[in-house]
């Protein structure tokens, strides 16, 4: 997927292979990389989309907010919107949307707000707690990846009035009284396999997760990236600590460095000959040698 941006202060591309990581500094962009992204994705779906502030208009379709095409087997996207910092209702309808759909499938999307669950055929968008108690595949799906990626936890209960319980060490603990760590890892893992199951269905599927490596330990957030590289849907994260970022990197992830509006596909070297977080680094590599 190709996702072409022309907003004020960015215009870039950025083309989306298989999980990807954004990095850069505050304000260089990343975020509204990811919200073009979730847009252009929402208006295939006839869902509610977030216009990024200070976002204007060129060249439009007739509705004035976005031009999607399909060309050569593959998406060419190209969101544009209008001066405006609302959130707006559309509908299903253009002819570029139309063109979109049949190439994805039916595309869904999930983040740490939202996250889609089947229900009897239709797909509905819920909190990624409240999903755990709707969907006990995806319960069961998340039980397994949690367990695996966190050392200490064992299970997930699920009351039927929908609260939820982890088993850790031994000891349940309800949900909200988890370390923040824990927590926030728990609710990425329910993003990603929310998607990952829409996926299976035969869905084209995008997770976004901002501040993805946010409170999180570092080994755990090193151990989730290596869960993402195993997925099959479209996963994007906004990662800051380079730890994390080497670990995707080493594990095939691609890496855009965004800065001024504009995105860069970087590898190990490249992140070290253009001096990116050149402080980091090195305190890296210190480590390293330690």
């Amino acid at each position: 997927m190709e996702l072409r941006i022309n907003t004020r202060g960015i215009n870039t591309t950025v083309v989306f292979s298989g999980p990807t990581v954004l990095i850069g500094p505050n304000g260089s962009g990343k975020s509204t990389i990811m919200k073009m992204l979730y847009n252009a994705v929402a208006l295939a779906n006839g869902l509610k989309y977030e216009v990024p502030r200070n976002s204007y208009i060129e060249d439009v379709n007739e509705n004035g907010l976005a031009v999607i095409e399909a060309k050569n087997g593959r998406a060419l996207i190209e969101v544009k919107t209008p001066y405006i910092t609302r959130k707006a209702e559309v509908e299903r309808v253009g002819e570029g949307v139309t063109e979109l759909l049949p190439l994805f499938a039916t595309p869904v999307v999930a983040t740490l707000d939202m996250v889609p669950v089947d229900v009897d055929g239709n797909v509905t968008y819920v909190p990624p707690i409240e999903a755990l108690a709707m969907s006990p595949e995806l319960a069961e799906r998340v039980e397994s990846a949690a367990s695996a990626i966190l050392e200490k936890v064992e299970r997930l209960r699920i009351s039927k009035n929908g609260t939820i319980a982890v088993k850790v060490e031994g000891k349940w603990v309800p949900f909200d009284e988890l370390s923040s760590g824990y927590r926030k890892a728990i609710e990425r893992i329910i993003v990603f396999e929310a998607a990952e199951l829409m996926r299976e269905s035969g869905r084209f599927a995008v997770s976004l997760v901002e501040d993805f490596d946010e409170s999180l330990y570092y080994d755990v957030a090193v151990a989730i990236v290596d869960y993402i590289s195993k997925l099959k849907h479209l996963a994007v994260v906004e990662a800051r600590n380079l730890i994390v970022v080497r670990a995707a990197m080493s594990r095939g992830l691609t890496v855009y460095y965004v800065k001024n509006g504009e995105a860069t596909r970087i590898d190990k070297e490249r992140l070290r000959d253009t001096k990116l977080f050149e402080a980091e680094y090195r305190a890296l590599e210190i480590a390293n040698q330690a």
